[in-house]
């Protein structure tokens, strides 16, 4: 989901709400396997892999990263979630998902096996809702997730 200013002051105060972390974003993802725990808070510093320089890595050195997680259901082989972004760092959800064992279904970057079914650029990871306010006015919007996503969950 993309959001757009049309204007200089709606950009300035877009801009403002995403620094002080006051717009909700929300991410549905599948996942390989099942979590330990049916929701929970993810909070890892990322900083730029050293070994791969489009990767982000959990690093002592880096900036926090949050989410808010939740398991919307499950099989025996994966997960679909509901994520909560609490910050936004470039490829939080991906990395934090490597890091915790349980990637994103295709995410061959972050560590996740080929999904035959799915092209070598499809992760099954999709930007479902945001929330902000502008100029006292509430904004919502929300998308449905792929169709294929129930696929891999059998139901």
């Amino acid at each position: 989901m993309i959001v757009c200013a049309l204007n200089q002051e709606v950009f300035t105060l877009l801009q403002s709400s995403f620094k002080n972390r006051n717009i909700y974003k929300e991410y549905v993802c599948l996942v390989e396997g099942k979590l330990r725990t049916q929701s929970g808070k993810i909070e890892v510093p990322l900083s730029r892999s050293r070994m791969n320089r489009v990767k982000r890595e959990v690093s002592s050195d880096g900036k926090v990263s949050s989410s808010n997680f939740e398991v919307i259901d499950e099989s025996n082989t994966c997960s679909k979630l509901k994520i909560e972004l609490i910050t936004g760092r470039n490829h939080q959800i991906r990395s934090q998902m490597e890091f915790i064992g349980n990637p994103i279904l295709n995410d061959v970057l972050y560590g996740a096996k080929k999904v035959a079914e799915l092209n070598e650029n499809q992760i099954c990871l999709h930007s479902k809702k945001i929330r902000f306010e502008i100029k006292n006015q509430n904004y919502e919007f929300e998308t449905d997730e792929p169709s294929f996503f129930n696929g891999f969950l059998n139901v």
